[in-house]
């Protein structure tokens, strides 16, 4: 990190375009609510969800088209790469703290690591 430099990464082909963050904000939300949604009615259960790969997805795919619509070609992702971590790590630990109420508990497991969100089963942490 003390030899990291701003000019270290690639220029962004963005660079006074503050319309990509919008396509990039846009369609990761969309992705979020449609994969997390149709998560949730294939298990049969109704409501809307959201889901950190759907906006992924969903991001990638919005940038992509956008770029594609105003001939940006080159590589645009290196300066999202570090948010994006932290995003999807304190998003893991959002996910642990919620308990059962988002679904996204483990299964039953003798580990020594096991975690009993509440409903006296000792589950596996997959959030962590």
């Amino acid at each position: 990190m003390r030899r990291w430099r701003a000019d270290m990464l690639p220029p962004s082909p963005f660079r006074g375009d503050p319309m990509h963050l919008l396509v990039l904000l846009g369609g990761a939300g969309f992705g979020a609510y449609l994969f997390g949604s149709l998560n949730l009615w294939i298990s049969g259960i109704g409501g809307l969800a959201r889901s950190v790969e759907g906006a992924l997805a969903g991001a990638i795919v919005a940038v992509e088209v956008y770029k594609r619509v105003k001939s940006v070609s080159g590589r645009s992702a290196a300066l999202y790469a570090l948010p994006v971590a932290v995003g999807i790590a304190v998003g893991r630990i959002g996910c642990f703290l919620a308990g059962m109420e988002d679904f996204t508990y483990g299964t039953p497991t003798n580990l020594p690591w096991r975690h009993d969100f509440g409903d006296r089963i000792p589950r596996h942490p997959v959030q962590l």
